[in-house]
């Protein structure tokens, strides 16, 4: 009996680790699975920032005209791109389109700023 006592202490504690690690991973599971949602506030939150970096870069262009032809036709884009923007934030609000088809078409709007 006396070798038989510390076998028993060490199946013992054996089966209790194996027990807390299976529900761990468990629970780990369950932590994921309830943070489906994660990715998507990312991505709520890059759109928000692109459409106020949109929006200040058009503010900034229209401020700083002087009237000049040129001006006149950054005018005319920047207008052009409000329009744009109004329309895919009125899409978006009806919820025509997803929130990923939103992002790629800001990024859009983002390359047509830039040139």
């Amino acid at each position: 009996m006396n070798h038989s006592y510390p076998w028993a202490i060490v199946a013992g504690i054996g089966l209790l680790l194996i027990f807390i690690a299976f529900f761990k991973r468990r629970n780990a599971h369950k932590f994921m699975e309830g943070n489906v949602d994660v990715p998507e506030l990312y991505l709520e939150k890059t759109v928000e920032n692109k459409v106020r970096s949109i929006q200040h870069a058009m503010r900034q262009i229209v401020v700083g005209t002087n009237g000049d032809l040129q001006d006149t036709r950054r005018e005319a884009r920047m207008k052009g791109i409000g329009e744009d923007l109004s329309k895919l934030k009125e899409g978006f609000r009806k919820k025509e389109f997803s929130l990923s088809v939103y992002n790629k078409k800001l990024d859009e709007l983002i390359k047509k700023l830039n040139h």
